[in-house]
């Protein structure tokens, strides 16, 4: 299995380099071998676990099993954080504002070298041209049509703080629909956004086999209103 996933991988690094349909080709095929592999080494890892099962095997380690065939591993509660300063943070506000301060530097403009600040400061203070009659395509209203084709593509994912999924918004009876419609359109012509749409959960995922402590082990994975991230498509 190990062996088809790094065939897997080295396709993929080399269609990267020089993306070829012949190259593309190869990335399906190995890329289709390695599912099929990892999905009987899952049945048969189940099957041989299962056979071993008695009426006093433990449910909570059944479910561990069931979660890790599923590649969910065991969650692990992070009781502090390391701070720069040497100091701890223990409390669930000052272990947020560690991961959010370490979050903000990671992602700041600061981290970039010298020359790519002086390229960017440049290009930042030349004028930009916005003259427009405003009847190219992207200026028009919304209609329905690219609505419907927008909530068609979506792919179901986590929502945002409002709690309005996908799944919802395929559900929408014409009258609801008119009424996105407008608030989008609204949206669009006026450039402001709902206050609620500017909020997002953030949740820090912690990188496999790193200190949990360490606050620069941790990956932010920001949860949007799936209402905002529609009304971008066309931007």
């Amino acid at each position: 299995m190990q062996n088809r996933c790094r065939k897997r991988r080295a396709s993929l690094k080399k269609f990267n380099i020089k993306p070829t349909k012949e190259n593309l080709q190869t990335v399906l095929i190995l890329r289709a071998k390695a599912r099929r592999t990892i999905k009987l080494a899952k049945k048969k890892s189940w099957q041989s676990y299962v056979s071993k099962l008695t009426s006093r095997s433990s449910v909570k380690k059944v479910w561990d099993m069931i979660r890790k065939i599923n590649g969910k591993g065991k969650t692990s509660n992070v009781c502090h954080l390391n701070k720069p300063n040497q100091n701890i943070a223990s409390t669930k506000e000052d272990i947020a504002n560690t991961l959010a301060e370490n979050f903000s530097k990671n992602s700041s403009s600061s981290n970039y070298d010298e020359q790519f600040q002086k390229i960017k400061s440049q290009e930042e203070n030349k004028p930009l041209n916005f003259t427009s009659k405003n009847d190219e395509d992207y200026n028009k209203p919304i209609s329905i049509t690219e609505l419907l084709e927008y909530i068609e593509k979506c792919h179901d994912t986590a929502p945002g703080a409002d709690q309005i999924h996908y799944q919802l918004l395929k559900q929408l009876p014409n009258e609801y629909l008119e009424l996105l419609l407008e608030i989008y359109n609204i949206t669009w012509k006026t450039g402001n956004f709902p206050d609620s749409w500017r909020e997002a959960i953030v949740i820090p995922i912690p990188k496999p086999g790193k200190d949990n402590t360490n606050p620069s082990n941790y990956r932010p994975i920001a949860l949007t209103s799936c209402l905002c991230k529609r009304s971008e498509e066309r931007r």
